[in-house]
């Protein structure tokens, strides 16, 4: 959820955004030998969206609604390989999926109601992790994510 303040100096573009997002996403895998596996499957995503922003009249600031929802579809393919007992990488590419909100729009205090179109593309990426078992009580486990252009690293110790 995105929130600004009322006197925020792009108020007349956005003052408040909700995206929730509900996804179904079978994986289904094969095992090639004793040390890949590959596996992919479809996306099924449900988008619900609220944006709210200024708008003027003439009784001062009016507000304008848009709320909408979509399904959307995707994929992910994946493969996962098994360096030792221990020791596994695994690499997944989830494609680009695109909502097109066929919304209403409300314009208070005026009181006018009209369809439109918006568009949310959630990107691509490419997630490379890494687990290695220390132990039999500790483990270490990494990843790479990277949604074109961005690159965000994360490590987990369990």
């Amino acid at each position: 959820m995105l929130d600004y303040d009322d006197d925020w100096t792009g108020s007349y573009l956005n003052t408040e955004v909700t995206l929730l997002t509900v996804t179904f996403y079978p994986f289904i895998a094969y095992r090639v030998n004793s040390w890949l596996s590959l596996g992919g499957g479809p996306q099924v995503m449900y988008a619900d969206l609220e944006m709210k922003l200024k708008a003027p009249s003439p009784n001062g600031n009016g507000e304008v609604t848009i709320d909408g929802n979509d399904i959307a579809f995707g994929f992910g393919l994946g493969a996962l390989f098994g360096v030792s007992e221990r020791t596994r990488f695994g690499v997944i590419y989830q494609s680009e999926i695109e909502s097109e909100f066929e919304e209403d729009v409300e314009v208070d205090p005026i009181g006018i109601d009209f369809a439109s179109d918006t568009e949310i593309t959630l990107a691509q990426f490419i997630r490379i992790s890494g687990y290695h078992e220390l132990n039999d009580k500790w483990a270490l486990q990494s990843a790479v994510s990277s949604s074109f252009p961005h690159l965000i690293i994360s490590c987990i110790v369990f």
